[in-house]
């Protein structure tokens, strides 16, 4: 596990680069991530997507330091990722977090070590981008996940399964003392035609001491999956509290991962929650992974 022992330009960028989780993305709401919703299709009637991309283009990163991101917009046929690891295409690619892509080679892996970094641009003709335009969020998020399912297996080669396996865990709870956080009601959306996204009900914000975690009306299952990027473990939610809070949460790391502190950082997690009337305990629990069979370096274009 890789959490936030000491914030580093090097680390900054891997952490910067674990948000484009899929399914925790869209928990603090990232619209321009593809990401899972919860307006899911009827079991009796799932959602077969069928879309690919027209143009693709993938290219070795340079070696060191380099910005990180994503853009993957869920209802546009167009996704554009500089300098990120092969490990986190393929999360992306089926809605799971870097960590939880197990086996392959080396230079898959999501470390400030591994330098083997792709800069990959995708797209499709107006007649897909209209397709996506007018499907749900749940329907648009599996085409895009298919979409980069199937540039991996063309560039990539990559051959994969899904498994589910026990996995340490974390269970967020309500402290003895109950709740301490204000209700709060989410942030409104922008209003039409203005320029930019609106204001989000979770907002990330890393700082040398380390990281913040601002909340405008945010549900306990939206903190619970921001964590989970933080602490790159499952965050089960089991507070019982339904409602909108806000709350400011600053934390540097889990108490497992600290060194000496010289009054300069932020407590660990477990420390830091408890101002929230909030708990962190350690448990196992069965979580999806991807299990990487076979990938190759793709040839540059």
């Amino acid at each position: 596990m890789i959490c936030i022992p000491k914030l580093t330009s090097a680390t900054l960028g891997v952490f910067a680069a674990y948000l484009v989780s899929a399914t925790a993305l869209a928990a603090i709401g990232q619209e321009n991530i593809s990401a899972p919703s919860q307006d899911s299709p009827p079991e009796s009637a799932p959602y077969v997507p069928t879309l690919a991309y027209d143009v693709v283009s993938v290219r070795q990163c340079p070696p060191g330091p380099q910005a990180i991101g994503f853009e993957n917009p869920v209802h546009s046929a167009r996704l554009r990722a500089r300098c990120v690891w092969a490990e986190q295409l393929v999360g992306l690619a089926n809605g799971v977090m870097a960590d939880r892509v197990l086996s392959g080679p080396d230079w898959v892996r999501t470390l400030p070590s591994n330098e083997v970094r792709f800069d990959v641009l995708a797209t499709s003709d107006a007649a897909t981008d209209d397709k996506l335009a007018k499907l749900s969020n749940h329907q648009a998020s599996l085409e895009k996940e298919h979409m980069l399912q199937q540039l991996l297996a063309d560039r990539f080669r990559l051959k994969a399964h899904i498994e589910t396996r026990d996995k340490p865990a974390l269970t967020l709870l309500v402290a003895r003392s109950g709740p301490r956080m204000q209700t709060g009601e989410p942030p409104p959306p922008s209003p039409p035609g203005e320029q930019g996204p609106g204001p989000k009900p979770l907002e990330n914000k890393v700082d040398p001491r380390g990281v913040e975690i601002d909340g405008h009306g945010a549900t306990m299952d939206r903190l619970a999956k921001v964590l989970e990027l933080w602490l790159r473990k499952s965050v089960i939610d089991q507070t019982g509290l339904t409602g909108t809070f806000n709350f400011d949460l600053k934390f540097h790391g889990m108490l497992s991962d600290m060194t000496p502190d010289d009054g300069s950082i932020w407590p660990p997690v477990e420390t830091a929650i408890r101002a929230l009337g909030l708990e962190l305990k350690s448990t196992n629990a069965p979580q999806r992974v991807v299990v990487i069979d076979s990938i190759e370096m793709p040839s540059p274009n």
